[in-house]
């Protein structure tokens, strides 16, 4: 009789209640019925619990491992599950938070056969490509969250028990060299649409107030601690605060345009401007697409604008001055002559030509 394949990974739920554990174990196998593509693991406390209780609808084949009180967190867990899991990969479900798409996860494994990453996640990456860093997927960074990561044996080998998760967390994650993506849209904050623009701006001001504050407490490089904020900003602005920039504008509200216009260059002056100048959502949305669409404001938000714009332009790194003015001959030249003459002729200039060209053909 041929031996039963080794699962490709294991999904270990922790924390909770031993009625929690039950329903999402249930919820589990109902949505993602295994056939052999993983093992279930259930960290249960010794002191407290029976293995009788957790034996599910006599499902015997569910791992359970008994910890004593005070030690049910990944982080002192993690060197436990490897010694009685024989698989290669693993994810760590906290119950009281909502699954990721398992299948998904089996997907992406099965795809890469020998080439294996060190982590698999769904998540929003900064810009889609091949292969990615670890700073490419800055949503990783922003809490203790694990239950939409997949972890390769050899980072959790390679683990140290520190005495918090989110340390855990990031010591495994910039462990990681080869980082493999299911991407998937994810927002930071999930406002309320009759949020008003002061809240709702702050919202996103304390979110990295305290992702700052997480990483402060990591011994992470400089360098990447700087390419994670930058490519956080970029989501935040080209996935939210871009999408409502827009949608305000195409409202023709004057009072609604000048506020947004008030609150983001209040917001956009905490960013830091050692990388200001390297978010490129910031250029798109507040150069090129507000020139592009210079009609739809009124006379006060683009008097509002010349604010933003000339902050933008005074803080430009040399080399993104160079790039977007080799890039943008016409459209940019406008942009810093608006800004060094506090005027909007500049830019009105350049629409009338480039009409007059399309006519011309």
């Amino acid at each position: 009789m041929a031996a039963n394949p080794k699962p490709l990974f294991s999904l270990v739920l922790f924390g909770g209640s031993t009625r929690e554990k039950i329903d999402k174990v249930d919820k589990i196998t109902r949505l993602y019925p295994r056939k052999d593509s993983y093992e279930l693991v259930v960290v249960y406390n010794k002191r407290n619990t029976s293995t009788s209780e957790l034996t599910i609808n006599n499902d015997h084949s569910i791992k359970l491992l008994g910890v004593n009180k005070g030690e049910n967190s990944v982080n002192l867990i993690s060197s436990k599950v490897l010694k009685i899991c024989e698989t290669n990969y693993f994810i760590f479900q906290n119950v009281a938070e909502d699954v990721y798409d398992i299948d998904q996860f089996t997907e992406i494994i099965s795809k890469h056969g020998e080439s294996s990453p060190d982590v698999v996640a769904q998540t929003t990456p900064v810009r889609r490509k091949d292969q990615y860093l670890i700073e490419d997927v800055p949503l990783l960074f922003v809490d203790k969250s694990l239950n939409n990561i997949m972890f390769a044996r050899s980072i959790l080998e390679n683990s140290i028990e520190y005495p918090d998760q989110f340390s855990w967390k990031i010591n495994c994650l910039l462990n990681s060299q080869f980082v493999s993506i299911n991407p998937i849209k994810q927002n930071i904050i999930n406002n309320d649409d009759d949020q008003d623009l002061a809240t709702y701006f702050n919202s996103y001001s304390e979110q990295i107030k305290r992702v700052k504050n997480l990483l402060s407490k990591t011994k992470m490089n400089i360098y990447i601690r700087n390419a994670i904020l930058k490519n956080l900003y970029e989501i935040i602005i080209g996935n939210q605060i871009g999408l409502t920039y827009k949608k305000i504008i195409k409202e023709s509200n004057s009072n609604n345009q000048v506020n947004f216009l008030n609150q983001f260059y209040k917001w956009l002056k905490e960013i830091d401007i050692r990388i200001l100048s390297f978010i490129p959502a910031i250029r798109y949305y507040f150069i090129r697409w507000t020139i592009d669409n210079y009609l739809s404001f009124s006379y006060a938000a683009k008097r509002q604008h010349l604010n933003v714009l000339k902050y933008i332009i005074s803080n430009m790194h040399f080399d993104t001055h160079q790039t977007y003015i080799q890039k943008h001959n016409k459209m940019y030249p406008a942009a810093l002559n608006a800004a060094k003459i506090n005027s909007t002729i500049p830019i009105y200039l350049y629409l009338i030509k480039r009409k007059f060209k399309k006519i011309k053909g």
